[in-house]
């Protein structure tokens, strides 16, 4: 979750990533990439022979140009259609001006499904506008960006346009590389529309484009299918050849220069790209020398001579199979590391980068594993590799060699410079690999052995105690990767059947407790107690993390590692997977044995060259980067993926009525003299309850008190979907919806008050005050509403957490002043997606000493309090704001009952996500939405891919034949529900002190 105050870099791409800098409040406005503007048809579609007719029955006519404009069709896909304003285009020939440069209105249809790879693609330069409404379809706008030149008249060289706004911001300011004059922008006014259609049951994807380009064409950009197979064709004649040869041509028949497919491929590194990209296509392999095993041998013992300087330091081909790899370069920054711990005050600069940091990288090599150990160099002011060990196995006596040539370069050195021995010297971080652990303590106790002259002269019984010992004592110098521990949680906490969401920042406190250094031994107990009796699902979960081998790597209350050297070494095993993301950026995954090795040689040489740079003054050293969360991966539903979560294994709810009984579109009756108001509100929150999952609802059901509004409800909604999977009795069924009727009405009117009898109700404040009734726990009434947990932390390190408010907010209403504020920062923004509103969305609480907006307060903006530790005389500030995102979650219609409203401001998806800082996603699907009209209430529901009207005077259901009817704004829209979709409920945004 981010604030306005945490502004927002649009990437390429158009999705706001995250910059966690801080400005200070109360609102600069976010950058968010803008929604544009569609328009209608320009022209007339026409069909071919059959289709002809079928076209022109379904799909909208031209605005004003009817009968001016003759349209034909080419196939782009399997029984597709493209349209080309003015000329046919050639059957198979992509490489058309019209297909790579269209110009004026064009159409293309595909089947859904059934597309061909770039069938939309042209080059031009294109970047999102957003969505809007294109002939009564939900689509994607996006804008030619024209193309720069340079207004030297003797140079006119044309550049590409950047997609990012604030690289074509800055690549605006840059001069002709040329000539050195500036460079002019040629705007274009052409547009491109992608949305999805249905006909005769049959979906279509369509991709229109509007326009005229009164610009050069641009150069560069990427391949057009024409130019992959043009590529492909080269690369399946001469299959072996490097890039360069196919850049140069040969004289064989056939042969065409890379350049004359297209002239970005005089680039090198642009003819590699498309090289791999062509052989993966084609599935060629990259060539690679096939070698037996005698000649690997002579490989190896050449490699030396070949390498010019010492690097393969130790081999071996029997019992653990492994190479060990370190240069003279290498050798001295390890020693540098131990000595610069010995003579550095422990609260230095640098207190924390010491100590070894050792994982394996399993993507460098195709076969083994590579062993990476890293230490902190000052002078570069970075992690830099010192011994690297190839093993076949990764057992502990293949990881032995690797942990043994450190500690006896460690104890050579100390014994070398006479320097008093302290076991921190041997400290490891790493991940939680019961190999690493197992030969580290191997190694440690033979180190302490080593540098002991008495151990020799026990007897056989004795060595054997001694050495039992050392091997305990290795817990003095091992510790865990803190980050691969919240990594587990994380997903621990995404599980709502583990960990309740209501429960989920109670549960994260416990987790920081046990983590922090300031916890004591006690607290430490209790915490454990509580998380048992509290989250007893995890039980599992928790005893892996306490056995004691693990407890002491990340826990400090129950860690073997003395508290003042904890506080001199790293808490996580990033630096050494950096390392691993380095050496895979500079040389590639994936190699082959010997020539893994020379380009691992070659990789710790351009190390080297820094180094010898920064000392000689050539450079100062990269200061630290700031953490940007991995992007997440959103895989496309027709990947071809078999279901393998709960959500796609066993979806819920009612998909399709066409699979249900008659009962599935049954409803309550409108009953004299006025029962609409709760009638539609049951409805809605029924189907959104009935895609609970079978966990969720079980969960559910565990905690809701017996005697309250939400047990008595959820028993009525559990009833009714068994009789909708139950055709048996039809009488039955409707005397069950009568009676649960019955029973609301009595809450409502007999033991709430909230209306009189026969008067006419709210549709809101009943299910608002069903939630509370009871005084359910929060978890339950979380269910339903927004909760927020606020975290403080004072300068000490003292963290409290506490709800932001008394109950769940069951009903949120989006705030006037955020959405002029999204509106106000892009002048071309017209419409307000959910999307963007969550994505910068501030929670707000009750006013602390003042108020704002209709008496609430934005929480971040909450006065900081006297710390929680009673020992402490600090104040404690917000650090972090957790948001639990309710299962059913209510949104106030800003149009509600204002005539005068602009309805495109705000657009409610079918669907839209709230991001977290990890790149991972809380999303919602559409339910429907309550409407009052009159003095009468209805509503429209969506499910199963169909729109439905509901009015009780009918009693059921009614399909709607437009399925985007819940797209359309209307000012008598009440309230939306949405469903969330997502085990994911727990959404945070950080603060930074």
């Amino acid at each position: 979750m981010f604030y306005p105050f945490q502004p927002h870099i649009p990437n390429a791409g158009g999705f706001p990533a995250p910059y966690h800098g801080y400005l200070p409040p109360p609102y600069p406005a976010p950058m968010m990439f803008p929604p544009g503007q569609g328009l209608g048809y320009p022209f007339q579609i026409q069909g071919v022979a059959s289709a002809n007719a079928a076209l022109s029955s379904t799909e909208p006519r031209g605005i004003g140009t009817e009968g001016k404009v003759k349209e034909e069709v080419r196939e782009v896909g399997p029984t597709s259609m493209a349209v080309q304003s003015g000329k046919a285009l050639k059957e198979e020939d992509p490489t058309n001006d019209a297909t790579d440069w269209p110009d004026g209105p064009q159409r293309r249809e595909v089947p859904f499904g059934l597309e061909k790879r770039k069938w939309k693609d042209t080059k031009w330069v294109w970047r999102s506008s957003g969505n809007v409404y294109r002939n009564g379809h939900h689509a994607e706008m996006r804008l030619c960006l024209g193309v720069f030149s340079c207004n030297n008249e003797t140079c006119r060289r044309l550049v590409r346009p950047k997609t990012g706004p604030s690289s074509r911001t800055q690549q605006a300011k840059e001069p002709c590389r040329m000539c050195k004059s500036d460079l002019v922008l040629t705007k274009c006014d052409a547009k491109t529309y992608h949305y999805k259609i249905s006909r005769n049951g049959q979906a279509f994807l369509v991709w229109e484009h509007d326009g005229h380009h009164k610009h050069p064409r641009p150069p560069g950009g990427n391949l057009s299918r024409a130019q992959e197979e043009a590529v492909d064709k080269q690369v399946l004649r001469n299959f072996d050849a490097s890039a360069h040869e196919l850049r140069t041509g040969d004289t064989g028949p056939g042969s065409i220069p890379l350049s004359e497919i297209s002239p970005a491929l005089a680039n090198p590194r642009a003819a590699r790209y498309q090289l791999s990209q062509s052989q993966a296509r084609l599935g060629i392999a990259p060539s690679v020398a096939t070698k037996g095993g005698l000649s690997i041998l002579r490989s190896l013992a050449e490699l030396q001579e070949e390498l010019k300087k010492p690097f393969m330091i130790n081999s071996s081909l029997h019992g653990p199979v492994f190479l060990m790899f370190q240069t003279p370069f290498m050798e001295t920054v390890l020693q540098d590391s131990i000595i610069s711990w010995n003579e550095e005050d422990s609260e230095g600069p640098n207190s924390a980068r010491h100590g070894f940091v050792t994982d394996g990288d399993h993507s460098f090599f195709r076969d083994g594993v590579l062993v990476v150990t890293c230490v902190f160099n000052m002078l570069m002011a970075a992690w830099v590799p010192v011994l690297y060990t190839w093993i076949l196995r990764q057992d502990i006596a293949h990881h032995r060699p690797h942990f043994r040539h450190i500690s006896r370069s460690v104890v050579t050195l100390i014994q070398r410079r006479g320097l008093a021995f302290e076991k921190k010297y041997l400290l490891h971080v790493f991940d939680f690999s019961a190999s690493q652990r197992g030969a580290h303590a191997e190694e440690f106790a033979d180190a302490i052995i080593a540098m002991d002259p008495r151990f020799r002269s026990l007897t056989a019984a004795s060595q054997e105690i001694e050495r039992n010992e050392y091997l305990k004592q290795a817990q003095e110098a091992e510790r865990g990767c803190e980050f691969h521990f919240w990594q587990s949680a994380e997903r621990i906490m995404s599980n709502g059947a583990l960990v309740p969401q209501a429960k989920s920042g109670e549960f994260n406190r416990l987790l920081r407790s046990m983590v922090s250094s300031k916890t004591s031994l006690e607290d430490f107990d209790t915490t454990v107690q509580t998380l048992r009796s509290e989250f007893p699902r995890i039980h599992g979960w928790l005893s892996w993390w306490l056995r004691p081998a693990f407890a002491s790597m990340i826990f400090p209350a129950v860690s073997a590692i003395d508290r003042t050297i904890a506080d001199q070494i790293p808490t996580t095993s990033n630096p050494v997977e950096h390392q691993h993301s380095l050496l895979h950026h500079a040389v590639g995954v994936d190699q082959d044995l010997i020539p893994g090795i020379k380009k691992l040689f070659l990789h710790v040489q351009e190390l080297e060259s820094q180094y010898s740079a920064i000392k000689a003054g050539h450079f100062d050293p990269a200061s630290a980067r700031k953490y940007r969360p991995p992007a997440h991966k959103e895989w496309d539903a027709n990947d071809g993926r078999p279901p393998d979560t709960e959500a796609a294994l066993h979806p819920q709810g009612i998909q399709d009525d066409g699979t249900q009984n008659p009962n599935a579109l049954l409803s309550y009756k409108w009953r004299s003299p006025n029962s609409c108001f709760v009638d539609n509100s049951l409805e809605i929150w029924f189907r959104a309850y009935s895609l609970w999952s079978d966990e969720a609802r079980q969960a559910f059901l565990l905690l809701v008190p017996k005697d309250s509004f939400l047990d008595g409800l959820t028993y009525r909604y559990d009833r009714r979907l068994k009789y909708m999977h139950d055709s048996t009795s039809l009488a039955k069924f409707k005397q069950d919806l009568d009676l649960t009727q019955t029973i609301i009405l009595n809450y409502v009117i007999d033991k709430w008050k909230l209306v009189a009898s026969g008067g006419y109700g709210c549709s809101m404040e009943w299910l608002s005050t069903g939630v509370k009734d009871g005084n359910p726990p929060l978890e339950i009434q979380a269910h339903f509403g927004v909760h927020y947990l606020l975290t403080r932390e004072c300068v000490k390190g003292h963290v409290s957490s506490a709800s932001a408010l008394d109950r769940p907010q069951v009903w949120l209403r989006l705030y006037e002043r955020d959405i002029r504020t999204t509106q106000a920062f892009d002048i071309s923004r017209k419409t307000v997606a959910l999307s963007d509103y969550f994505a910068h969305f501030i929670p707000r609480g009750h006013a602390v000493g003042g108020s704002t907006e209709s008496g609430r307060t934005p929480l971040h903006l909450l006065p900081n309090e006297p710390c929680a530790d009673k020992s402490c005389t600090l104040f404690s500030a917000i650090a972090r704001i957790s948001h639990s995102w309710p299962q059913v979650f209510n949104i106030v219609s800003d149009a509600q009952a204002d005539s005068n409203v602009n309805l495109d401001r705000v657009f409610f998806e079918n669907s839209f996500k709230i991001p977290d800082h990890d790149g991972s996603y809380v999303t919602y699907e559409l339910i429907g939405r309550v409407l009052f009209e009159g003095n009468h209430f209805t509503s429209q529901l969506r499910f199963g891919g169909r729109a439905y009207t509901y009015n009780d005077i009918d009693g059921k259901l009614v399909p709607d034949t437009d399925s985007n009817l819940l797209e359309t704004r209307d000012t008598r829209s009440v309230f939306y529900v949405y469903h969330r979709s997502s085990h994911k409920s727990m959404v945070s945004a950080f603060f930074f002190l």
